[in-house]
């Protein structure tokens, strides 16, 4: 006979939730933790991104939704952004000089601190005692 898992207080929760995404601070307190999120890791970024011709530190920039982060890079303003994150093999110049990745890396434990938080805050929401 398999087995049966019961979570004590997820249906309240989930009531809570709802709730929360009805009056609309759901979505609204997602998108700001994601950019946050995306802030922290642009701002890395920037600090390790090589100076060259254009704006590649200022074509960095942090973009979120209540359902991702996202840090951009690149663009009409500097262009040469995607051969300075990954290089150019077919031009020996354009070695990869990446900011983005390694800076995803780098702020890995902020992030998750920051998610954590964002959780925990509404878990007590919805669990108030």
């Amino acid at each position: 006979m398999p087995g049966k898992v019961v979570v004590v207080g997820l249906r309240d929760f989930n009531k809570e939730l709802k709730a929360l995404a009805e009056d609309g601070h759901w979505q609204k307190e997602l998108r700001a933790a994601n950019k946050a999120v995306a802030e922290v890791v642009a701002e890395a970024a920037q600090q390790r991104a090589v100076v060259l011709e254009g704006d590649w530190q200022s074509s960095i920039t942090a973009r979120a939704t209540a359902t991702r982060a996202q840090v951009a890079f690149g663009g009409a303003g500097a262009p040469h952004g995607a051969p300075l994150e990954f290089g150019w093999p077919s031009r020996p110049g354009w070695r990869a000089q990446p900011a983005v990745y390694p800076a995803i890396g780098e702020t890995t434990d902020q992030v998750v601190e920051l998610y954590g938080d964002k959780i925990e805050e509404l878990a007590a929401r919805a669990f108030p005692d």
